[in-house]
């Protein structure tokens, strides 16, 4: 199961700032002109994150920093900007990266430091350094940093109800990985309201709750409340954004409800679709490419092609293992399915070791009572039959 937030951009579009630079400034008009030049930059760094350019907003995000470092009187600015790098991490794909961690850490440290432990700004920084503990699979990490992040924008007159909605989205996520589920409706719910009175204005916003409502169906087994709200999504996003990664997950749950409605032609076709959206938007080596691989490999098992389903399996376990830490459950799920290929193939010591492993994570990073633990040991228990 992939994650869903994985192409969920937050920043709002903006405009850009245009700047016209001739011959050398040395005049007292020199401030305001570097001031406009790092406003153009951070323009375009918001608008790189809204039509889903994550490579770009990490490249405009690092000049902006460069820019701001030698400047210590912007050090607010710095950290916002910092923030902004961090986001362009996550939704490109290096979410899980040490240095992605280390960075959203340092800043969290430095916006406690110069706003104070209870700011708005804080609360950004909090909710940014829970989103990577969330991609590196550590949901108990994660969980207390949405949980604060909800709290400060929660108890602050000044905040937006959107930054809101953003908080019980986070938390929400967070909770259904944990496989919490009535709590995270409990918040999914608070978070529509919210975007529903703002409908008109951020339609992308609704579908984005939506997505993720129909995640949380997904995730609990109730397919058929899933279908309502992933169609309102994927109208919304497929009217204003068709070709922004985003879509890349609402389409992948469109391709999972179709399977459990037992039609695994018309999965197998939305799944490649959104594996060539990804593929196009966000390179073939992000962390979602795996997980649409291995729902095409299991399409391959089930249609009996083996040379296909061991080439998209190789794929998927490839970039999971480098993308991903080892506590993922979707690194756990692509080591799981290549195990019962190996064991189908009568490869069965190295099936037995694959499924030794996928059981160690699985019962110590998710619990001995997860579902996912669960169907691990249904499958290695056809080793012994």
């Amino acid at each position: 199961m992939e994650a869903p937030r994985v192409a969920a951009a937050r920043a709002g579009p903006l405009g850009f700032v245009v700047l016209l630079v001739v011959g050398i400034c040395a005049g007292p008009g020199c401030s305001s002109s570097r001031d406009d030049s790092k406003q153009t930059v951070e323009s375009r760094v918001k608008a790189a994150l809204s039509r889903g350019d994550y490579i770009g907003a990490g490249r405009e995000a690092r000049e902006l920093i460069a820019a701001l470092e030698s400047d210590q009187s912007r050090s607010t600015e710095l950290a916002e900007a910092r923030d902004d790098l961090v986001e362009a991490l996550i939704l490109g794909g290096k979410g899980a990266d040490p240095a992605t961690l280390e960075l959203a850490q340092s800043n969290l440290d430095t916006k406690k430091r110069i706003e104070g432990s209870d700011s708005i700004g804080v609360a950004r920084s909090l909710h940014n350094l829970g989103d990577v503990y969330f991609q590196r699979a550590e949901y108990t990490k994660a969980l207390p940093l949405h949980e604060a992040g909800l709290d400060i924008r929660s108890a602050h007159r000044a905040a937006d109800e959107g930054a809101v909605a953003d908080s019980l989205e986070r938390l929400a996520t967070t909770q259904m990985r944990m496989e919490r589920y009535d709590l995270a409706r409990q918040n999914l719910e608070k978070a529509g309201a919210i975007r529903s009175k703002r409908a008109r204005e951020d339609p992308l916003e609704l579908a984005h709750t939506l997505e993720l409502l129909a995640w949380l169906y997904r995730y609990s087994g109730d397919y058929a409340s899933a279908k309502e709200p992933l169609e309102r999504a994927l109208e919304s996003r497929r009217r204003l954004t068709p070709d922004h990664p985003a879509l890349v997950t609402t389409t992948e749950l469109q391709g999972d409800l179709a399977l459990f409605q037992g039609d695994l032609a018309s999965a197998a076709r939305i799944w490649h679709e959104a594996l060539a959206l990804a593929e196009r938007t966000l390179g073939t080596q992000h962390p979602v490419i795996s997980a649409l691989e291995r729902r095409l490999a299991y399409n391959a098992d089930v249609l009996g092609n083996r040379a296909e389903e061991r080439q998209r399996l190789e794929r998927a376990l490839l970039i999971a293992e480098r993308t991903r830490t080892d506590c993922d459950p979707e690194l756990i799920g692509v080591i799981d399915l290549s195990a019962s290929s190996m064991l189908y193939d009568g490869e069965y010591v190295e099936a037995r070791k694959r499924y030794t492993r996928t059981l160690d994570l699985s019962e110590r990073c998710l619990g001995p009572t997860n579902s996912i633990t669960a169907g691990v040991v249904f499958n290695f228990a056809n080793l012994s039959v």
